[in-house]
């Protein structure tokens, strides 16, 4: 079982390495760093649930080791594969739709001078510093959705010791 989790987390380091490598060498060779409003936010997106989907299949890793450490008689009965891969699939799943409101608050913003952006990564503060819009209530929403995420995770992980 421990394998189809770090199996999991490797996919998710591939796909967000792939998110912004490509972008950054085409960045490199032709010197343009343009990057488009809807391209951003859809790299955004992208590195965002990547994100979300590790913070969960790390709490999920957490978990199968408490089992394995203090049940380990009955480990292959209560994370049998269907489990694991119930619990792996959740994590996707889960990690792909905590980030649907961040990418949904954030395009709601308007640019004054034009909806290309001089980044070759799209990060929040710099989509959110080019932004002619008053920013503040996306960005106090956006970093309460990470920490709550962030804190939501560590919180299970906490229990686990309890």
């Amino acid at each position: 079982p421990m394998y189809l989790f770090l199996w999991n987390l490797s996919l998710v380091d591939v796909i967000s390495t792939s998110v912004t490598f490509p972008k950054m060498l085409i960045s490199l060779i032709s010197n343009g760093s343009d990057i488009s409003f809807v391209g951003c936010l859809l790299q955004l997106y992208c590195v965002l649930s990547m994100l979300a989907t590790e913070f969960n299949l790390l709490t999920v890793m957490g978990y199968d080791r408490y089992i394995a450490i203090c049940n380990p008689l009955r480990y292959t009965v209560i994370m049998s594969k269907s489990t694991c891969t119930k619990l792996a699939v959740s994590s996707w799943i889960s990690g792909l739709l905590e980030t649907i409101l961040h990418t949904v608050l954030l395009s709601g913003l308007s640019f004054c001078k034009s909806h290309h952006i001089n980044h070759f990564f799209c990060d929040l503060t710099g989509l959110l510093k080019l932004s002619c819009t008053n920013a503040n209530n996306i960005e106090t929403a956006t970093y309460i959705l990470a920490t709550l995420m962030a804190i939501g995770t560590f919180l299970i992980i906490l229990t686990s010791y309890i």
